[in-house]
């Protein structure tokens, strides 16, 4: 596609509860004047409906559809897809959409395991269509995490993250969760977003990894819990502590010691943003910005017709499924697992 003097027009595909983020976002882009939203598409009409309805476009550029998908896909009039679906049906999706010549960006993980992923992302190599392909991930584009990437010289790394499902979590309400078919349960899904922010803050691919999971709760699919020591080039090593667990605090905290000093950057759940601070002095605030910026970046990159930006790339998604999967691995073998 060539690069556009007009709005980008983009189907957004999914109406669940990301989907309504990602709207979020569409409508401040479409009111800067940036996109146009030409369809909303769900299973649910209503949901598709509703959804449509808070991007308040003109009726005429919204048509909220329940059950003809591939009209979608193949209207010349639509540039750009975003596909906000359950993991396992989105890769169907994302392949009309290139083979149709769109702009895709999908949600992470880039797929429900890596050799569906892998073989996916080579047909698409082979076709040219993986410079269209961006898949979401918004710890890359965190301002925060960018701002804790900079300091550099990392010799260690630790990050924790807790977040309690419980009987009364709306995710559980969800099949796909509530009995997955993807890889790896609620840390298959979720794990990729803290991949990223530690590959980020240490600057460099893992090269092994060690891992732990356990499952304590009866209200959510295994594992619950998951900690795992990564090692990275020039003896650098981190850990990664996750647990889903229903009875934790919520918590997001992800800390390096590099030139003597430690800087840790953590989650503030009083306004939405993180806090980061070196040593014993005076925290900075950064405002959450990564779905802002990705889809910023993503419309950027498909109204200039060139590649998606290599934050959001499918090889870089790949790569953070790949570390998950051998985390996984690991875990089930009690051995270590190469990269």
């Amino acid at each position: 596609m060539s690069s556009l003097d007009r709005p980008l027009r983009v189907a957004l595909i999914g109406a669940g509860r990301f989907a309504e983020a990602h709207a979020r976002e569409l409508r401040a882009l479409q009111d800067a004047g940036a996109v146009v939203v030409t369809h909303v598409y769900s299973r649910s009409a209503p949901k598709a409906k509703a959804l449509a309805a808070t991007l308040d476009a003109r009726p005429a550029f919204i048509r909220a559809t329940a059950d003809d998908l591939d009209a979608i896909l193949d209207d010349p009039t639509v540039d750009a897809v975003d596909v906000v679906l359950p993991i396992c049906a989105q890769l169907a999706v994302v392949r009309r959409a290139l083979a149709a010549g769109k702009y895709v960006l999908s949600e992470k993980p880039i797929g429900p395991d890596v050799a569906a992923a892998e073989e996916f992302l080579e047909a698409a190599r082979r076709r040219g269509a993986d410079a269209r392909w961006a898949v979401a991930e918004q710890y890359r584009l965190e301002p925060a995490v960018e701002a804790l990437a900079k300091i550099g010289d990392v010799r260690t790394a630790r990050l924790f993250a807790s977040v309690p499902v419980t009987e009364a979590s709306p995710d559980l309400r969800a099949t796909w969760r509530a009995a997955p078919e993807h890889e790896g349960g609620w840390f298959g899904d979720v794990g990729v977003h803290y991949v990223a922010a530690l590959r980020a803050a240490v600057g460099a691919r893992p090269q092994f990894v060690q891992a732990v999971a356990t499952s304590a709760s009866d209200q959510m699919p295994p594992p619950d819990a998951v900690v795992a020591l990564v090692e990275f080039p020039d003896a650098v090593v981190a850990t990664l502590h996750v647990s889903f667990h229903y009875d934790v605090p919520e918590r997001f905290e992800l800390a390096v010691d590099a030139r003597g000093e430690a800087t840790t950057l953590a989650r503030v759940f009083d306004r939405p943003g993180y806090e980061l601070r070196t040593g014993a002095g005076p925290p900075e605030f950064y405002a959450t910005a990564g779905v802002r910026r990705e889809l910023e970046a993503f419309v950027a990159a498909a109204r200039a017709g060139g590649p998606v930006p290599a934050a959001l790339s499918a090889a870089e998604a790949l790569l953070d499924l790949e570390i998950v999967e051998a985390i996984l691995n690991a875990s089930a073998s009690g051995r270590k697992v190469a990269v």
